[in-house]
């Protein structure tokens, strides 16, 4: 018979568990806000190719030489906020695929027919991963994913709509702000963030093809199989998955190999000297995609 003493002590314990819990998952909430709000280095006043738009930017306006230092720094507030709008649904499309994973909703937005169920709720090992230093009942852990992901999805659409409002609010209250304008800044940020995208599309390929995986490997247990056959199905599935891992990882870095291919024309543009530093990155492209291709054939 358990004790008063014993029951209160029970509930203690789930109590700092969920505080635990609550605190944990508040602290990974705000380093991603703090993430968001970060300067990239390609939006820092000391960047060439930031400094070349901004002059080219305030040419176009009139402006007196003791407002201009002011006036750069409200354009690179303004980039800030563009960057920031550009960014995060990058990053809620990420999300909303681990939710869609965890809820068992790929076959919502899918018109391919399979032949087995796609509706088995299976969390991504990202999100296992960032879970797992909570200690919680493997009973309550499907709701502790489900809350976890659905209040970073809100912190990312809550981060959107507060980007957009000061966005609106910036450009209207800096004079001579045009449609030119928003173009020239939009471009370059494209240019930068043309890579993130390409990678965050690579991870969701992923996120797609492991939740197949693991589907087939749960329909297949139901059929009851022996040791044998297990051992063989997982090294089949084990297989199949690390190939299709390098080939999606060759065709990341092709476009990897692209995107700084076409990057460094542009800061040939800019000040008519080569980019040292991505003609090294394009070389070690290279070097990697050969020993991808390698891995591919063998």
């Amino acid at each position: 018979m358990i004790t008063n003493q014993e029951q209160n002590n029970h509930d203690d314990c789930i109590d700092n568990n969920l505080t635990s819990k609550k605190m944990y998952q508040h602290l990974l909430i705000k380093n991603f806000r703090t993430e968001i709000m970060k300067t990239p280095y390609y939006l820092l006043l000391n960047d060439k190719p930031f400094q070349i738009i901004l002059d080219q930017t305030l040419s176009s306006i009139s402006t007196k030489p003791l407002n201009y230092h002011h006036r750069r720094y409200q354009l690179q507030q303004i980039a800030l906020l563009m960057h920031r709008i550009k960014l995060i649904p990058i990053y809620l499309r990420l999300w909303k695929t681990y939710w869609k994973s965890g809820m068992g909703q790929f076959n919502l937005d899918s018109k391919e027919h399979y032949s087995y169920p796609m509706n088995y709720k299976i969390w991504p090992k990202k999100i296992q991963s960032i879970l797992s230093f909570i200690q919680i009942k493997e009973e309550n852990k499907q709701q502790m994913h489900i809350d976890f992901v659905y209040d970073y999805i809100d912190e990312l659409k809550q981060q959107l709509t507060t980007s957009q409002i000061e966005h609106e609010k910036m450009t209207k209250n800096f004079h001579g702000y045009t449609f030119s304008i928003e173009e020239l800044l939009e471009d370059y940020l494209e240019k930068n963030l043309s890579s993130l995208r390409v990678h965050i599309k690579h991870k969701i390929k992923l996120i797609y093809y492991d939740y197949h995986i693991q589907v087939i490997k749960l329909t297949y247990e139901q059929e009851h199989p022996n040791e044998y056959q297990k051992k063989i199905f997982k090294q089949l599935c084990q297989h199949k998955y690390e190939q299709e891992k390098i080939e999606q990882e060759l065709r990341f870095l092709q476009q990897q190999m692209n995107y700084y291919c076409s990057f460094d024309k542009s800061l040939k543009n800019y000040d008519g000297q080569p980019s040292s530093y991505n003609e090294c990155k394009e070389m070690q492209i290279k070097n990697m995609l050969i020993n991808r291709k390698k891995l591919i054939i063998q």
